[in-house]
């Protein structure tokens, strides 16, 4: 006969039902912050891991695996990024798993009738069966050790060229995922060999995994970001030395490093700039201003008002201010070497076709009316923005740099 016991299930049962009304709120949430999402995964993973847990002490592999993959797809560290369409699957199968769980691993309290033999003597239980685990050999040890040194090391080297490359936020948090994914993945495979070879403690051998596995992710980590920060120091250094060669006394407060904002300390030193350099380097300058600028994004609509309305407050981040101190360290240095000649010839008025180009782009001369730009929404003010840029950029260079010029200088 079997009884269930509830108050040694009711944790249980309390994480499992927290579990599945998380799995529910959240596959039918529409538009949340992320630190929702990360609760909701918060939640489902500390269930399986619990459940985890139980299944393992119950001796019920199959559970302990199924769970264990479950608390690592729901982790709230290394987050995994799939369609939404995906996830909702994903929730609808493990709400059944939860349940399921619940219920295989419940307790329960079992009254076995005692075995008799034919003359009604009572039975000795027959002795559990023990599994034997042995040492690994020093050729085995030689072969893991081997395979994980190399999983180490390309860990290491990929985790080191993703900080000290210039990647995208986006290409950033996926490499993240990647590497992140290998302190899993060694701890699950070392787990799993030790426990298919029956070597002695198989938690160990996935834990000391898991440890070196973290351990080189930072410290791959840590290098990288020493290295981009060393060449970036250079670099800046380079690009300090162009502005110096248009302005000393910018780059003099540049290297003072007193904290001061960086658009109030460029703005009339750029402003020169845009004046004296030559067309080609006014152009490049608006090419590549531009590409940082615009985008999809709600931070990249912010940059897009702000260039309209000519603050210069894009909270840029460390990668994109690098970039666009190396396009002003470009533009200053093709200011300070401009000859007089070219320096009078750039300062001429816009052309017919330029003129044209930007009344077609902004026809009710909103870049010109500060009351019409702040009636605008953001959308909108940044449409024109993009707009007037992308008609001016299309434009022959002695076209171009002159109108570039007036907008730029004039905003």
């Amino acid at each position: 006969m079997t009884t269930i016991k509830f108050r040694e299930n009711a944790f249980l049962w309390l994480l499992a039902g927290c579990a599945v009304i998380a799995l529910l709120v959240g596959g039918t949430a529409d538009k949340e912050p992320e630190g929702f999402f990360v609760g909701v995964r918060a939640v489902v993973c500390f269930a399986s891991v619990f459940a985890a847990v139980k299944a393992y002490t119950a001796k019920r592999e199959t559970w302990t695996w199924l769970l264990g993959a479950n608390a690592a797809l729901y982790n709230p560290f290394v987050l995994v990024h799939l369609t939404r369409d995906t996830w909702q699957l994903l929730d609808l199968a493990d709400i059944v798993l939860i349940v399921a769980a619940a219920i295989v691993l419940r307790v329960r309290g079992v009254k076995a009738p005692r075995p008799v033999d034919i003359d009604g003597a009572p039975v000795a239980a027959p002795p559990p069966k023990v599994r034997e685990y042995r040492t690994p050999t020093v050729t085995e040890r030689v072969l893991w050790c081997t395979l994980l040194v190399l999983c180490l090391a390309g860990a290491f080297l990929s985790q080191y060229a993703g900080i000290a490359s210039d990647a995208t936020e986006a290409q950033q948090q996926a490499h993240n995922q990647q590497t992140g994914s290998v302190t899993f993945g060694l701890a699950f495979w070392g787990y799993l060999v030790a426990r298919l070879s029956r070597w002695r403690r198989p938690g160990r051998v996935a834990l000391g995994s898991f440890l070196a596995g973290l351990v080189t992710v930072f410290a791959g980590a840590a290098a990288g970001g020493y290295a981009r920060g060393t060449e970036r120091n250079d670099e800046m250094s380079g690009v300090l030395v162009q502005i110096g060669q248009f302005d000393p006394a910018l780059e003099a407060r540049f290297r003072a490093g007193k904290g001061e904002p960086l658009a109030p300390m460029m703005q009339s030193s750029l402003k020169r700039a845009l004046v004296q350099a030559p067309d080609e380097a006014v152009v490049a300058f608006a090419h590549q201003r531009f590409a940082l600028i615009q985008g999809d994004s709600t931070k990249f609509l912010k940059r897009c008002v702000s260039a309209l309305n000519g603050r210069g407050d894009y909270d840029f981040t460390a990668s994109e201010q690098q970039a666009m101190m190396r396009v002003v360290g470009n533009l200053f240095s093709a200011a300070a070497g401009a000859h007089p000649a070219a320096q009078a010839v750039g300062n001429r008025s816009p052309s017919p076709d330029a003129l044209a180009a930007y009344q077609r782009a902004d026809p009710d001369d909103v870049l010109d009316d500060e009351a019409k730009r702040n009636a605008l929404s953001e959308p909108e003010q940044c449409g024109i923005y993009t707009r007037v840029m992308n008609a001016l950029l299309a434009l022959p260079v002695k076209d171009a740099a002159p109108a570039i010029r007036a907008t730029m200088v004039s905003g």
